[in-house]
């Protein structure tokens, strides 16, 4: 096989910028995204002994890292509080209200009765902006959602950005 057999079909670079997210729970915060992360995964091994010497093969499961979503916070933190009040109703830490509530919201997960999950999908985009590849995370739920710092400065304002965090099942990759 020749050296121009093995060249990639396409030679162009995926940028950093060139993307779109979409959490079906979450319209509000993913408008205001400005960065996410797609997790990597590990696969754990399994050590084989023998007479000579330990032999390793590959596990049985693979081990995904978790999402994170840096968020620009809107004036009324209404996407603060999607997050916020998804959390709390999964929760429910002063009562059972929160989680009922959560329960009779729209149905958006697949498999979730208690409507807890979201599945969710970033897609990455060609250099001319055409839609290029589709990961979809299933099941997804936050799981951690960092504070707001509110500074006074005498420099210009900058606008506060918040982190979530989420757990999921699994993702997959469709190319379009």
């Amino acid at each position: 096989m020749s050296a121009l057999e093995k060249s990639p079909t396409n030679p162009n670079h995926i940028y950093q910028n060139l993307y779109r997210f979409v959490l079906q729970r979450l319209p509000l915060t993913a408008f205001f995204g400005s960065s996410v992360n797609l997790p990597g995964i590990s696969l754990g091994k399994i050590r084989m002994d023998n007479i000579v010497n330990p032999i390793h093969v590959g596990g049985t499961k693979l081990e995904f890292e978790e999402f994170s979503l840096t968020f620009k916070v809107d004036e009324d933190l209404k996407n603060y509080q999607e997050i916020w009040n998804w959390m709390a109703g999964i929760a429910t830490p002063e009562d059972l209200k929160s989680f009922q509530d959560l329960i009779e919201s729209n149905k958006i997960g697949e498999r979730s009765k208690y409507n807890i999950f979201s599945d969710a999908t970033l897609t990455t985009l060609t250099n001319a902006h055409n839609t290029n590849v589709e990961i979809t995370f299933k099941d997804m739920f936050p799981i951690a959602l960092s504070g707001l710092d509110f500074e006074y400065t005498s420099n210009s304002p900058e606008i506060l950005t918040a982190r979530v965090t989420f757990a999921y099942d699994t993702y997959s990759f469709r190319v379009t």
